[in-house]
């Protein structure tokens, strides 16, 4: 309490005092400052009140930490997408280079893998063209890192051969929903 409050009960008891001691009607006027003064001494906040800001503070802390999950696997499915994408940028780019010195026999070509020491099972023949899906898994320090399971299919329609990768970012699970990935190679020197 400040010092001014504590003058002002001072003032008040004192002519409470003077009042009950004379005997004589104060009036109504005379209290009037004192029950500002002990108004302020015990206003606070109420249980109730209390119980409501806690509860708005549960719900909010609550829906914030329920998108927490839906945040980690939006995460995990972007990293699956990358992986995808950069291991059909590589077949594509390997089915490229052979198109060139290998026209006719592209749809049997083995290609080689980049960073082959790290695929299981290792190349020679790390991607196979073909309608069975092939499964590969990349070792990380004797850790495995990501699987990837795939279908390559090539068909040639004269001078234009197409290539449709499927990919599945798990080793395990349904085939209903690749990533589906095409390329066309075209042959320049007949």
């Amino acid at each position: 309490m400040t010092i001014d409050v504590l003058v002002k009960i001072k003032q008040y008891v004192s002519v409470w005092a003077a009042v009950s001691n004379t005997e004589r009607p104060c009036p109504p006027s005379c209290f009037s400052g004192l029950a500002s003064v002990v108004r302020r001494l015990s206003s606070g906040f109420s249980l109730v009140e209390v119980t409501l800001a806690l509860l708005v503070m549960v719900i909010g802390i609550l829906s914030i930490m329920s998108m927490f999950p839906v945040g980690l696997d939006q995460n995990i499915r972007s990293i699956a997408d990358t992986r995808t994408a950069l291991f059909a940028e590589e077949v594509f780019a390997g089915l490229h280079a052979k198109a060139e010195t290998n026209w006719a026999t592209l749809a049997e070509a083995q290609l080689p893998a980049a960073a082959a020491n790290m695929w299981n099972p290792a190349p020679p023949g790390a991607y196979f063209t073909g309608t069975n899906v092939t499964t590969n898994s990349y070792m990380y320090k004797n850790f495995e890192d990501h699987v990837l399971r795939y279908r390559l299919v090539l068909t040639t329609n004269g001078l234009i051969k197409a290539a449709t990768l499927f990919v599945w970012p798990d080793e395990f699970g349904t085939t209903n929903s690749p990533s589906v990935f095409y390329a066309e190679f075209f042959r320049f020197r007949p």
